[in-house]
């Protein structure tokens, strides 16, 4: 945590139902990006990227740049 600040996915973990889009957005000056099981967004500094969930299961996303400071969720698909 060099810069002192923690990073959070808000919700830390989601519950939703097979075949719902979840969609992440950044609009501060902080790259980030959005990785989870076979998939990958571009890293920018406002960056919105949405994906549809088809397969039940808990996933994990990160935010590959900040995961070592806490962004990072679960996704469980029912």
């Amino acid at each position: 945590m060099a810069d002192g600040v923690k990073r959070r996915n808000t919700p830390a973990t989601l519950s939703i139902k097979r075949g719902d889009t979840v969609k992440w957005s950044s609009s501060g000056s902080v790259p980030h990006n959005v990785k989870g099981p076979g998939f990958t967004s571009k890293t920018a500094a406002k960056v919105t990227f949405s994906r549809r969930l088809t397969q039940a299961g808990t996933f994990r996303v990160v935010c590959t740049l900040h995961q070592a400071l806490g962004q990072r969720m679960t996704i469980v698909v029912r």
